[in-house]
């Protein structure tokens, strides 16, 4: 348990490269609940040789996350031969989705309670010797696997400051998660046993009630979380498909739901409720002349999504900076797609634009840290 993420990018940095050198050497990831925090500690890793690091996050072009992606199963997939002796990966929760990967060690900032078991399931995920070779049979001989929580600072008799963390989790679960991770004894340690704690743990996670005598700060939260709930639930239910009907088939029935879609129905599946990112490609001012039309091949249509990036919408459309062009929203093959006229060096480029309170904002892209915007959260 090591502090705050978001006031000790350097620390947490410092830790994983303590943690990778330990015993020879090893494997460290570290698990942040947004791309900004992600990209500070990566930044931190100064120490180390580039062949040793490595940043893993959403706001990647889908031609880097998938080259990135390949590199991260081919360091610490269960059958490769490729385990680096010394490497520490810096990634948001991509890491934990659909990936059998294994880490020696691993430093995760505070989420609820189920999402930490999730993530503590990469910690010596298969029987390997000291040195990092997997075996046929028999215990790990890396010892019992360890996670490092970074909780967030608090002050005697005041609520936790949960920062971005409550952005993305909500409050009430992270508040029960962090009662449950009060160590004792003075060791700074909470031991767990799995599976058999599985499911103590999450019940008092997402407990029915804060309690008679909770703190009034967790009352709070707990009555924002149950009014969050049935929020979700409604939004959730505008858009269920509706029952087949013996003549045809409306997916939505008549209702005006949904958003544009590639088709032109005017609906489109939701994965998840709240703000949609924003799609952008970007382009040579010469190209999204010639392209927002989106009439062209396929496989230019491929080559271009390749390399666009989702950026958060909080800001967008901005108004362009001096000096800099317009997005341009395309259209037909690239519906919802904005073109954005960047001048790109080597897969890098940046742009320009000013919020409506007039201060101007860059978007900048590399290849190595993604997507650093200005506007993000």
């Amino acid at each position: 348990m090591l502090g705050d993420a978001k006031e000790t990018p350097k620390k947490i940095a410092d830790k994983a490269t303590e943690l990778a050198g330990l015993n020879g050497g090893g494997c460290c990831c570290v698990i942040l609940n947004t791309v900004k925090q992600a990209q500070a500690v990566y930044a931190g890793l100064s120490d180390l040789p580039k062949e040793q690091k490595l940043l893993f996050h959403a706001r990647f072009t889908a031609a880097d996350r998938e080259r990135i992606t390949s590199e991260v199963l081919d360091k610490f997939g269960k059958d490769t031969s490729n385990r680096p002796e010394k490497f520490v990966l810096v990634a948001t929760q991509v890491v934990e989705q659909s990936l059998d990967v294994d880490f020696d060690h691993m430093i995760t900032e505070i989420a609820p309670m189920d999402l930490l078991l999730q993530r503590s399931g990469r910690i010596k995920r298969h029987a390997r010797t000291k040195d990092g070779k997997l075996k046929e049979e028999g215990a790990d001989e890396r010892g019992d696997p360890v996670l490092h929580v970074l909780l967030p600072k608090e002050e005697s008799g005041k609520p936790p400051k949960l920062a971005s963390s409550e952005i993305i989790y909500q409050r009430y679960p992270l508040l029960t998660t962090l009662a449950q991770l009060q160590p004792s004894g003075g060791n700074n340690t909470v031991a767990v046993s799995l599976p058999a704690d599985f499911r103590k743990l999450i019940e008092a996670t997402y407990t029915d009630s804060a309690g008679s005598d909770a703190a009034q700060y967790l009352k709070d939260a707990k009555a924002k979380w149950d009014d969050l709930q049935e929020d979700l639930a409604a939004q959730a239910g505008e858009f269920l498909l509706c029952e087949p009907m013996e003549d045809e088939f409306d997916p939505v029935g008549h209702d005006e739901v949904g958003d544009a879609s590639d088709d032109g129905n005017g609906w489109r599946a939701r994965t998840r409720l709240g703000l949609e990112d924003v799609l952008v490609m970007p382009l040579k001012p010469e190209q999204v002349a010639k392209w927002k039309s989106g009439e062209m091949h396929p496989r230019l249509v491929k080559w271009l999504y390749k390399r666009s990036v989702k950026i958060p919408p909080y800001y967008w459309p901005p108004k362009a900076a001096s000096g800099h062009g317009k997005p341009v929203l395309g259209n037909k093959k690239l519906k919802g797609v904005w073109l954005l006229p960047v001048k790109p060096t080597n897969g890098a480029w940046e742009w320009q634009g000013v919020k409506k309170d007039g201060k101007t904002y860059t978007i900048q892209y590399d290849s190595t840290f993604g997507l650093t915007n200005g506007g993000d959260k």
